[in-house]
């Protein structure tokens, strides 16, 4: 849905690269706009300062009031050192508002198989098994056994790492080798590393599924009390 929402300066945005050694989410804020293009505080991770590649294409997200968030598909188109250390972004040609529904996570239990996905010339590494812990119509938070993983010496997960997921969502369809990015890794109390995934390019019908599904669980969570 096209909006008339424009930038602000100062306004709080998030930079999402959805390929790269640099994939991510990045939280920065507009320091400066012109017509050539939207200046943005560098990201910091740690210590470092985060500049990237020109020509590199990302969506850009924030939200207004309401809760109501939008989103615009940019590119880097330069970097400034003065006097902060500064991202250059193309501006919008439109903006558009997100569906609700895209962020709506419901928390289940399901078993998904992954593969990893081959990268220039590195060597496949064997299957590995995950539970899905939520989903949303945008991607899947899985939690991954640390011991098991800590055993094999053929595969690391970190952020911006891809693989194909299988599972089924009960009574809808089967995800079949469905690819995902890791966007954060977190270890957890419990002995398990926690995923957060997004899909890449599922389809509209793929979506509509999870939506369905979620809207099924929130009704069984709320005749339980637990939502």
């Amino acid at each position: 849905m096209k909006t008339h929402i424009q930038i602000k300066l100062m306004e709080q945005l998030q930079l999402v690269v959805s390929d790269g050694p640099q994939a991510g989410v990045y939280s920065t804020r507009v320091e400066d706009l012109s017509e050539a293009h939207i200046s943005v505080d560098a990201p910091v991770s740690g210590r470092d300062v985060i500049f990237f590649e020109e020509e590199l294409p990302l969506w850009v997200t924030f939200a207004r009031e309401h809760d109501a968030r939008y989103r615009f598909r940019s590119k880097v188109v330069g970097r400034a050192s003065k006097p902060i250390p500064m991202v250059l972004i193309e501006p919008p040609e439109h903006i558009e508002r997100m569906q609700d529904r895209e962020f709506v996570r419901v928390p289940t239990t399901l078993p998904a198989r992954c593969v990893f996905v081959k990268k220039e010339d590195e060597g496949i590494p064997k299957p590995f098994k995950a539970t899905i812990m939520d989903i949303s119509a945008g991607g899947i938070r899985m939690g991954v056994n640390l011991p098991e993983q800590e055993a094999r010496t053929d595969w690391t997960i970190k952020r911006g790492t891809y693989f194909s997921v299988t599972f089924d969502l009960p009574g809808l369809m089967r995800f079949d080798q469905t690819e995902v990015r890791v966007i954060n890794v977190i270890e957890d109390r419990w002995e398990r590393l926690i995923l957060l995934c997004m899909f890449l390019d599922i389809t509209e019908g793929m979506r509509e599924q999870i939506v369905r599904y979620n809207l099924a669980q929130q009704r069984v969570l709320l005749r339980k009390g637990l939502l």
